[in-house]
């Protein structure tokens, strides 16, 4: 319904608890579909307050950004078990379908991709890191992640003829 409404990103700031509140009481009167809330992944702390307002609970999990402070970094110093102990708590103790919304697949970066190198994209995205993130948030307790990144895949593979990320996300995919 809200994508991170709680967690004020760039120059958007938070929707706030009671517009959220009304929205979903809005959205429950319009529509009996399940409401997705979605906090930060490894800066959100909204996380228990959305789980229990929404039907289902969904994070984000990044590990290559950057950041206004830090520049160009990866989130090695947060461990899987802080999405486990989100994953278990929102699945076990409140009875929430879980699973993370935005799994990082695609490069963060603070210029357009079509003015950066493609090296320097690899810097916070490869088939490499992809790998690794995937990995990650095998550990992470989530069972379903949907990746984030598709538009990247195919603007590398049909108009840079850079599959590597397509052929990678594909392998991925079907594996087992």
């Amino acid at each position: 319904m809200e994508n991170e409404p709680l967690f004020p990103f760039g120059n958007c700031e938070t929707v706030g608890i009671k517009i959220l509140k009304k929205e979903v009481e809005l959205v429950k009167l319009l529509d009996s579909r399940p409401i997705i809330l979605t906090d930060a992944g490894e800066l959100g702390f909204a996380w228990p307050y959305l789980a229990i307002k929404g039907d289902i609970f969904g994070t984000t999990l990044y590990r290559y950004v950057h950041n206004r402070v830090l520049g160009d970094t990866n989130y090695w110093f947060v461990p899987s078990a802080f999405f486990r102990i989100k994953a278990w708590w929102a699945k076990s103790v409140w009875n929430k379908e879980i699973l993370i919304n935005e799994l990082q697949a695609e490069p963060w970066m603070t210029t357009s991709l079509s003015q950066t190198s493609i090296e320097d994209q690899y810097k916070t995205m490869s088939p490499e890191k992809l790998r690794e993130v995937v990995k990650y948030a095998e550990k992470s307790g989530f069972p379903k992640a949907y990746l984030w990144g598709a538009e990247w895949w195919w603007w590398l593979k049909n108009e840079k003829g850079n599959n590597m990320m397509w052929e990678e996300v594909r392998r991925l995919v079907q594996s087992p």
